[in-house]
């Protein structure tokens, strides 16, 4: 099985994550953006603009209120509560996203999971021409790692949502076949009890088994109510699961060739440093 996203749910998350930088409040949210200051009261980060950056949407958040926070500056700055700044390198930085990721991706959260994993792999390489030697090789097998991780996730995607489609028709089938016997019960029973009291013309005990039939031909009637409702939307679900299949395979088939590519520069990289 396997998972699907299209070349515009692409964009987007490739454009969500273009930036690292996130600012983690005190009550568990998380705000990812580009942060553009800080000062002694607080942060400002920008967490939205328009293609040409002539409107952005920037908030303003006060020093108590953060928890913890990252940005994408010089040797990458971290700071926590009540700590010191403490400078990342680029390398810890990208194994930390690394680790968000993967969690993410355990708790089904696929789609922000694999953003993060290629944000790591584009930021592995970031400075790339800046780097030397060992610390080159290791960024680049980082990022083949990271793309390894991404499609992975991709993979675990697919495997989702062919879950969510398989057997679903059939299951439904099944459902409706169960409603019409129980429906075709339920009418032989009060055939069966109406003849007998008109045979019998005993009128003790009669209203209580009048009640059970009404009871039980209201439930049927809502679960008929319930499954005409699931056939009615089950063929817009399924061309919706398709499209996600479909397009979730071609980003497969990228992240595939993104992965074969970066390998294969982190070996010529290592080859070039072993021959020093």
């Amino acid at each position: 099985m396997h998972m699907r996203i299209g070349l515009f749910a692409i964009m987007a998350i490739l454009a969500a994550t273009a930036s690292a930088d996130y600012v983690e409040l005190k009550n568990g949210t998380r705000i990812d953006g580009r942060i553009l200051a800080e000062n002694d009261d607080g942060l400002e980060i920008e967490v939205g603009a328009n293609e040409a950056g002539t409107i952005r949407r920037v908030l303003i958040i006060h020093s108590s209120e953060i928890a913890t926070w990252a940005a994408d500056a010089e040797g990458r700055i971290a700071r926590k509560e009540e700590a010191t700044v403490t400078r990342l390198t680029g390398t810890d930085y990208v194994k930390r996203l690394l680790a968000e990721a993967e969690k993410k991706i355990n708790d089904r959260k696929f789609d922000e999971g694999i953003g993060e994993f290629q944000a790591a792999a584009e930021i592995a390489t970031r400075n790339l021409d800046d780097l030397e030697g060992g610390e080159k090789v290791e960024a680049l097998k980082i990022r083949a790692h990271a793309l390894r991780l991404a499609q992975a996730g991709l993979e675990g995607k697919l495997d989702l949502i062919e879950s969510q489609t398989e057997g679903v028709e059939e299951d439904l089938k099944d459902r409706m076949d169960k409603w019409e016997d129980d429906w075709d019960q339920l009418r032989d029973e009060k055939r069966d009890a109406e003849r007998d009291t008109r045979r019998r013309k005993v009128e003790l005990g009669s209203r209580r088994e009048t009640n059970d039939f009404v009871e039980r031909e209201e439930e049927l009637k809502i679960r008929k109510a319930r499954l005409d409702r699931e056939i009615a939307t089950l063929g817009p679900r399924l061309q919706e699961y398709e499209v996600m299949r479909v397009q979730t395979e071609a980003q497969i088939e990228m992240v595939k060739e993104r992965v074969d590519q970066a390998e294969e520069e982190a070996k010529d990289a290592e080859r070039v440093y072993r021959r020093r």
